[in-house]
């Protein structure tokens, strides 16, 4: 009977550092919540990036339609370099070979 003792024990012994060994080699896993919170912030990340990327491009389009629209007053007024069209409408022709 006291043979059988030690046997136990050893026993245990290896199948607890397996078990020990086991645990140390399972990969680590965020819960299902923190993962969907990441993916929730990385979805708002990008459409906050995409926003930006809109507004950028609305206003290079404002951009070339501001310089059209004086391109097209220009040729219709036949306004010169140094032509001013003042916020009331009214504009002053600068004469040829005068300094700005």
């Amino acid at each position: 009977m006291s043979k059988d003792k030690p046997k136990e024990s050893n026993l245990l012994q290896p199948s607890t550092q397996l078990t020990e060994e086991k645990l140390f080699s399972l990969p680590e896993k965020i819960s299902e919540e923190d993962r969907l919170a990441l993916s929730d912030l990385k979805s708002k990340r990008e459409i906050a990036l995409l926003n930006a990327k809109l507004a950028l491009s609305q206003s290079e389009v404002l951009e070339v339609q501001n310089s059209n629209m004086i391109l097209q007053l220009a040729i219709k007024f036949k306004l010169n370099d140094g032509d001013r069209v003042g916020e009331d409408g009214v504009i002053t022709r600068i004469k040829q070979g005068e300094d700005k």
